[in-house]
């Protein structure tokens, strides 16, 4: 299976697919392949503004509302992934401080828990690749796997 996701990804790249269509593209495989869960993918730009790249499955008020928001230590899992620059698991965002400023985004939502990892390159972080979930829960082994 994520021989697949792989081959898939390295295809469109290959045939020069644009950005925001690949991305699109793997966050929908990846809810296929992981049930339960909704991907997002952030741009984080060399001003530590985040931008939504993917998150097919996020309402577009939701991507529009982090549109923008600045990386740093209580900035959500992504924001704070990115400062970080190590992964952060939220498994309960009502009551996760990082999640303080941001919390009633994702409970209209029904966004329970959120696993976000940084993505680096040349040393600098670049995005965020983010799993959430309906429940308050972390990543599987599975899921850990995919990224």
């Amino acid at each position: 299976m994520l021989v697949y996701l792989q081959n898939l990804i390295l295809e469109m790249v290959a045939r020069g697919e644009e950005l925001r269509v690949t991305m699109d593209r793997l966050c929908r495989e990846v809810e296929r392949l992981a049930p339960g869960t909704l991907c997002s993918i952030l741009s984080v730009g060399a001003d530590g503004a985040m931008h939504p790249v993917a998150g097919p499955s996020l309402p577009n008020e939701y991507n529009n509302a982090v549109d923008g928001v600045k990386m740093g230590p209580t900035a959500g899992s992504c924001g704070t992934a990115a400062f970080r620059r190590r992964e952060v698991t939220v498994t309960n965002i009502q009551t996760d401080p990082l999640w303080a400023d941001y919390k009633q985004l994702a409970e209209p939502l029904g966004l329970r828990a959120c696993w976000s990892s940084p993505i680096l390159s040349s040393g600098r972080v670049v995005a965020t690749f983010a799993f959430y979930y309906r429940e308050c829960r972390g990543p599987t082994e599975f899921e850990r796997d995919i990224v």
